[in-house]
């Protein structure tokens, strides 16, 4: 589990402290701003029950697809999206997600690259596109261009 209220770095803070290694930044920047985040990020939530009380929470597409009432009446309640998981389910629920979390297990991994295009360009979703997991620092710019505003990663700019 992830929790919020993390420091956040922007791409260009990469490139001014690229000398550094950075562990677990919180990574949301609307507008290249740097703000707090609420958002806790379930990876292992499978029922409602495993979810805390009153917090704003990112879920897996599995238990949001299982539970999309009662998440919906909970209310600010995100989705993240594995490599393998098709964002087109999502295509009816855009207007409801406040986030919407997009998973790089590894670096070399780039179909959430192509999640993001899809979310932006075919399916018109406006709010919060976060890329969590394993992306190098010097991927935000890529990650931007492809519709990211957010990221939640271990980033290292050495």
């Amino acid at each position: 589990m992830h929790t919020g209220n993390k420091r956040i770095a922007t791409d260009s803070f990469c490139r001014t402290h690229s000398a550094r290694t950075l562990s677990s930044m919180r990574q949301p920047f609307p507008h290249r701003a740097n703000v707090d985040d609420d958002y806790t990020l379930l990876r292992d939530a499978t029922s409602v029950a495993d979810l805390p009380d009153g917090a704003p929470v990112i879920v897996p597409l599995a238990l949001w697809l299982e539970r999309r009432a009662a998440l919906i009446a909970r209310g600010e309640a995100g989705v993240w999206l594995a490599p393998a998981d098709d964002p087109a389910v999502l295509a009816d629920d855009l207007g409801r997600l406040p986030v919407i979390a997009i998973d790089f297990p590894q670096s070399s991994d780039g179909r959430g690259h192509s999640h993001a295009r899809l979310l932006r360009e075919r399916y018109g979703y406006a709010n919060e596109l976060r890329a969590i997991g394993d992306v190098p620092c010097d991927q935000l710019h890529r990650l931007a261009q492809c519709g990211f505003d957010a990221f939640d990663m271990l980033l290292s700019c050495a």
